[in-house]
């Protein structure tokens, strides 16, 4: 889902996260320190009670993440050159999806499996409105649309691509240009599902995390947190993105609006090539503990609630 190319990840690489064995790197009394956080939160800002630990660094260009019951870190990888340890299967695949587009610039496919069938995703917008149709968008519309969008899929459920946008000034599904649309008509787009949120173009949200536990506090419990793995193209406007965001749900819906909960992750930056972390994967663990991973230097952080 991400916009830039990249090669097919070759493998899923097994690390122990060691964060409870890291030593203190702030005095013994503060929560930070008794959490095993970095001082400086491993360069990103948390919202207040919130601290984090670098746990994996420079390990290559990770991508999705998941946590072991154990604590082991899982990291898709789109290359190897660190101190990983190789995870050896212990028997053939299951095929679980076929039919994915193989001949792609965006060739990782997340994938998510769980016990009631509910199914949300973030959807990547379209690029290069103005580009390819000076003559109906500006520049500056170009930035600005389509929106991200967030959505809870049913079957039978129809949100337009590639036929379709979301234009996030009207709130309504319109018509791409390759189909005759000029920025305004609906057309086929309005019989198309809505999304339940939406959040800025280009900011490319590579994956998305309900969080489950009780480590955090309680109007964190049931929302999502999404990363976002940052823009391009919305000159000329800033770049945006390279962060997580907290959307609160409950019961599957939304119930307010969505906020930064992670950020600083590019540095002083914000581009693809110049930017030092890109957020891309995130996951909780088993003690509650949310997990983030980056795609330029593959490095994880691990953020905890330490309540001051």
């Amino acid at each position: 889902m991400n916009r830039e190319p990249r090669r097919r990840t070759h493998l899923m690489t097994l690390l122990a996260t060691m964060a409870s064995a890291l030593p203190a790197c702030q005095p013994a009394s503060t929560p930070a320190a008794q959490s095993g956080c970095d001082p400086d939160n491993g360069g990103i800002t948390l919202p207040a009670g919130f601290c984090a630990v670098v746990v994996v660094d420079s390990v290559g260009s990770a991508r999705h993440i998941e946590i072991a019951e154990n604590g082991d870190v899982l990291l898709a990888l789109t290359n190897s050159r660190g101190p990983e340890r190789s995870v050896a299967p212990s028997g053939p695949p299951d095929t679980i999806v076929s039919g994915l587009p193989a001949e792609s610039n965006h060739r990782a496919k997340s994938l998510a499996l769980g016990p009631d069938g509910s199914l949300f995703g973030v959807v990547h917008g379209r690029d290069q409105l103005s580009a390819l149709w000076s003559e109906l968008y500006t520049d500056q519309e170009s930035a600005e649309k389509p929106a991200e969008e967030f959505v809870r899929i049913e079957e039978g459920d129809d949100f337009g691509w590639p036929y379709c946008y979301f234009d996030p000034d009207t709130d309504t599904k319109v018509l791409s240009p390759e189909y005759g649309g000029d920025g305004r008509v609906t057309g086929r787009c309005a019989g198309m599902n809505d999304p339940l949120m939406d959040f800025p173009a280009h900011w490319a949200p590579n994956d998305l995390e309900f969080y489950s536990e009780n480590q955090f506090p309680e109007e964190y419990r049931g929302g999502a947190f999404i990363a976002f793995h940052g823009s391009w193209n919305r000159s000329p406007e800033p770049q945006g993105g390279y962060n997580v965001v907290f959307a609160p749900f409950q019961d599957g819906s939304p119930t307010g609006a969505w906020e930064i909960f992670a950020d600083g992750f590019a540095g002083l930056e914000v581009s693809p090539r110049g930017a030092h972390h890109r957020p891309v994967g995130v996951a909780m663990g088993p003690d509650g503990s949310l997990y983030i991973s980056d795609s330029r230097m593959g490095k994880v952080w691990k953020v905890v609630y330490t309540g001051s």
